[in-house]
């Protein structure tokens, strides 16, 4: 008796090699888009510099777009907005971060000076920090004229549009196992 249609059709049950499905996980048409998430978290903990996030977010956004000519159906579009969502929130981070380098870099442009590890939010900055709920400090500072300003931790500002991007990706990955 030759076993050999059996064990082929027991590995394709257990192995799940059905094509294209709906799931976001490997073998799906959003394998790629998730692999670069998951990419992007694995860098994030082990630690990445702010180029090295940059190519992983481009990254990411060229997966989208591969995925937007395959995604046809009504699910599909969702599970491609909830990705945009997600890597808008890692762009933002990358702009946070920019902003950071630019503030240490060449603080002459800065109208206060700003306690080590601290970021003044700027107008580029003030929508980031509303969007994510990111506590701020106002400083009080002798300027010519008085005047406070708003500042926030830098590191912080990353580490929360982080810690959502990820629990964002949770949920999808939740929700379209």
């Amino acid at each position: 008796m030759n076993r050999l249609p059996f064990l082929l059709l027991a590995c394709l049950v257990i192995l799940g090699c059905s094509s294209e499905g709906v799931g976001i996980k490997e073998g799906t048409k959003f394998s790629a888009v998730y692999r670069s998430v998951k990419t992007t978290q694995a860098a994030l903990q082990v630690g990445v510099n702010y180029n090295g996030l940059g190519e992983l977010i481009q990254k990411m956004a060229t997966e989208i777009s591969i995925v937007e000519d395959k995604a046809k159906s009504k699910e599909d579009k969702e599970i491609l907005n909830e990705y945009r969502k997600i890597t808008n929130m890692y762009k933002d981070s990358l702009k946070a971060w920019g902003i950071a380098i630019f503030q240490r870099s060449d603080s002459k442009h800065l109208p206060y000076d700003l306690p080590e590890g601290w970021l003044y939010i700027n107008d580029d900055l003030r929508p980031i920090i509303s969007m994510y709920t990111i506590k701020t400090t106002e400083h009080k500072q002798q300027i010519k004229g008085g005047g406070t300003y708003q500042m926030v931790e830098a590191n912080d500002v990353r580490q929360i549009i982080w810690a959502q991007a990820s629990q964002e990706f949770k949920v999808l990955i939740q929700s379209h196992p």
